[in-house]
């Protein structure tokens, strides 16, 4: 396997916690994004609300489409995510909830987690 990015990329892997009852608000990425989940379970939704579970042991990948997370049940989440962007680009890009959101009392802007984002496990250019 290989992997070849159109210039100067940053990879950065950080974990994050979420409370129970967290959310991540709608965004988007500039690059590639590998998620696994350590730690519960989530509501992930794409920009047309369509539901996917993810729960401890699952990865998947994220990138430029516009989506949302919410952790389900009582219990806080745990995450470890490898972003693949280019070089001066942040990880993510906040954006306006889409419209079928509403409905689903998924309209909320902005990140609501633990305040416990641990520093970067590793970061390195290519």
């Amino acid at each position: 396997m290989s992997l070849q990015t159109e210039g100067p990329s940053t990879i950065t892997t950080t974990m994050v916690d979420y409370t129970a009852g967290g959310q991540n608000g709608w965004h988007t990425h500039p690059g590639m994004v590998i998620v696994t989940l350590t730690k519960g379970s989530i509501e992930w939704y794409d920009g047309n609300c369509k539901l996917t579970v993810y729960n401890a042991g699952d990865s998947w990948m994220e990138g430029s489409q516009l989506h949302y997370f919410r952790v389900l049940g009582t219990s806080a989440t745990q995450f470890v995510a490898t972003f693949i962007v280019a070089q001066g680009q942040a990880n993510r890009i906040d954006q306006p909830a889409p419209p079928c959101a509403a409905a689903l009392g998924l309209d909320q802007v902005g990140i609501a987690r633990s305040p416990h984002v641990r520093p970067r496990i590793g970061a390195g250019r290519r």
